[in-house]
């Protein structure tokens, strides 16, 4: 008999800042990069297409072919809002989701435009929007990823305002029932 085990841990205000280069980046900066991504996966929550679109550039790339294999996601990164927002909003309309976002690494780099990278940790928990949440199997689907994503700083917010241009998902684990994300196994 295989006994499988399953540890997760996650940090939700574990951040780091690193400078490829000197620059007057701040904390403020940090927590508004931060606060892009974060509220990122909370449109994907709230199903809000404005949400979204505040995060992001109108040349978003969104890179999530590492799941093809499994089904989820096209085997070529997207690009584009238009292509984007719709599609990914579409592809959670019948399920509740959770997204859990920690460990935060931001890097901010020189060049024409502010930019910076940063990565996370998310946990993604999705249910049946027909069901209730339950510790049922076959109600939900988690998924542990790594966030990869390029942010640039935008006009608005006295030049506080970042976005998201290249979004990059890498999964660690996948558990639970697969059939709730509309696949088979």
């Amino acid at each position: 008999m295989k006994i499988h085990y399953l540890l997760t841990a996650t940090a939700i205000f574990d951040t780091t800042i690193s400078l490829s280069q000197p620059l007057s980046s701040s904390y403020t900066d940090h927590a508004a990069i931060t606060s892009t991504v974060l509220t990122f996966y909370r449109s994907i929550d709230l199903k809000s297409a404005s949400l979204m679109r505040s995060t992001t550039t109108p040349s978003l790339i969104f890179d999530g072919t590492a799941f093809a294999s499994i089904g989820i996601g096209a085997p070529e990164p997207l690009v584009g809002q238009d292509i984007i927002v719709p599609g990914l909003l579409a592809s959670f309309a019948n399920l509740t989701t959770m997204h859990n976002v920690g460990n935060f690494n931001v890097t901010f780099i020189a060049g024409e435009k502010e930019r910076a990278n940063v990565t996370a940790y998310v946990l993604a928990y999705h249910y049946r929007e027909v069901e209730m949440p339950t510790e049922s199997p076959r109600n939900n689907y988690l998924m542990g990823n790594l966030f990869v994503g390029s942010v640039v700083q935008g006009e608005g917010n006295r030049g506080m305002d970042w976005k998201l241009e290249r979004v990059e998902l890498r999964p660690f684990f996948q558990s639970g029932n697969i059939e709730v994300m509309g696949l088979t196994q």
